[in-house]
């Protein structure tokens, strides 16, 4: 399976198709993440529309997840989420109607709309190691010998809507909601 480290492992207890959406929806993220943390040399490059794939693929697969939830224990599901959604608070549900909002957007209509909102410049010494080798060493290895610091541009991407929050933060809070489900829907089923 393809999990973030760190996260519970609940397969042994877990519906085996609503995991199988949680692992998909985390997947994309993932991609999401690494699509928006592609750096630049320059403020004025124009981004591939790759974000906007795997930004499509996450909604998607976020969507499914209660539907795969309520779809393998329907019974149990359809008696459990009038309490749940009620005990929800003004920021998740704030969130769902947002990310609810996005998804429309972009599955059923002319696409979410997103964009560069700024450039961030970052020092290279501040991106992954693991990202940057060359010759046996790493570009931090052979830049800290030059004593320069340089610095690259990242794209911060931004809803053009509901304040414009940021799009990988805002995909975040959505899985780890969906998370929040469905560890609830087990704890109450035990």
């Amino acid at each position: 399976m393809d999990r973030e480290p760190g996260t519970d492992d609940l397969s042994g207890r877990m519906i085996e198709a609503t995991q199988d959406k949680l692992d998909e929806a985390r997947f994309f993220l993932r991609r999401l993440r690494r699509e928006a943390d592609k750096t630049s040399t320059s403020e004025e490059e124009e981004p591939d529309a790759t974000f906007g794939h795997y930004f499509s693929a996450f909604v998607s697969a976020a969507r499914s997840v209660p539907y795969a939830l309520q779809a393998e224990e329907k019974e149990k599901y359809d008696a459990w989420i009038d309490q749940w959604d009620a005990s929800l608070g003004p920021e998740d549900k704030d969130l769902l109607k947002f990310m609810h909002q996005r998804r429309l957007d972009e599955i059923h209509r002319k696409g979410a709309k997103t964009g560069i909102a700024r450039w961030e410049r970052v020092s290279i010494f501040n991106l992954p190691v693991r990202t940057y080798r060359v010759s046996g060493r790493t570009w931090h290895q052979r830049l800290a010998l030059s004593g320069a610091t340089p610095l690259i541009y990242r794209a911060i991407h931004q809803f053009k809507e509901g304040g414009q929050p940021e799009v990988i933060a805002e995909c975040q809070r959505w899985l780890d909601y969906l998370e929040k489900l469905v560890g609830a829907f087990l704890q109450a089923h035990k």
